[in-house]
């Protein structure tokens, strides 16, 4: 039977054991090579026992990991050459990839998942299940193309276009709005830390600008200024 690292472990024993307020400020570490970070299995094993369910810790703690699998499906598909011609296709790719592994995630009722043992393994099977699902995906469409319909008069046209679409916006409209929300995400996971951890905790976690300043370590001017850059450059991102 699969177990978990003992480091993982012990770091889990006492991690429950901790204040709200000490768990809040581990979770804003993102150096992995610090002491004190929380390794993602550690996360996976708190979203997964729904821990601290009476408190908003489970939000934070589930915000936190949902971060890192983003960042890690980034770099899955920097890494493959077949996940960058389909991110090229799919703007909504990261999005859908996340959605897919939080599906596999929540369905997983073994003692000890493996998403607790080496996390960025499994993430990364799980982003590679996704791409050969829209590869079988993909493959079947294109025989689709190869179809005709006959119409009452003995006309051939492809199957494709007699099927009607059901889209509110125009096809134009939703292909601009998708690439902006790819380009948004890439923008945002490209941004320097602080800047990055800036937008986060004012714009996603919706702090006061006390608490925001504490986190990054810095006087609430300074952290006004880092938000103020992150959202110049995201807004750049969609020119």
């Amino acid at each position: 039977m699969r177990k978990r690292d003992p480091k993982h472990e012990a770091s889990l024993n006492t991690l429950i054991q901790l204040l709200p307020e000490h768990i809040e400020r581990l979770l804003l570490i993102n150096d992995h090579h610090n002491s004190e970070y929380i390794a993602s299995e550690v996360l996976a094993s708190l979203v997964r026992a729904r821990y601290s369910v009476q408190s908003d810790l489970l939000g934070l703690i589930t915000r936190a990991l949902h971060r890192r699998v983003i960042i890690g499906i980034h770099a899955c598909i920097r890494r493959n050459e077949t996940l960058r011609t389909l991110a090229i296709g799919n703007s909504e790719l990261v999005q859908d990839t996340a959605s897919y592994f939080w599906e596999k995630f929540f369905e997983d009722e073994q003692l000890v998942p493996n998403y607790e043992v080496r996390f960025g393994v499994y993430l990364q099977d799980r982003v590679i299940d996704y791409m050969r699902h829209l590869l079988t995906e993909e493959n079947t469409r294109e025989s689709m193309d190869t179809f005709t319909s006959i119409d009452e008069e003995g006309n051939s046209s492809s199957y494709i276009d007699t099927v009607s679409d059901d889209l509110d916006d125009s096809p134009e409209i939703n292909v601009m709005r998708l690439q902006d929300q790819s380009r948004l995400m890439s923008a945002l996971v490209n941004l320097p830390q602080k800047e990055r951890n800036a937008f986060y905790f004012r714009v996603e976690c919706k702090y006061d600008w006390v608490k925001v300043a504490e986190f990054l370590g810095c006087s609430i001017p300074k952290a006004r200024d880092l938000l103020n850059l992150s959202i110049e450059k995201l807004q750049g991102a969609l020119k």
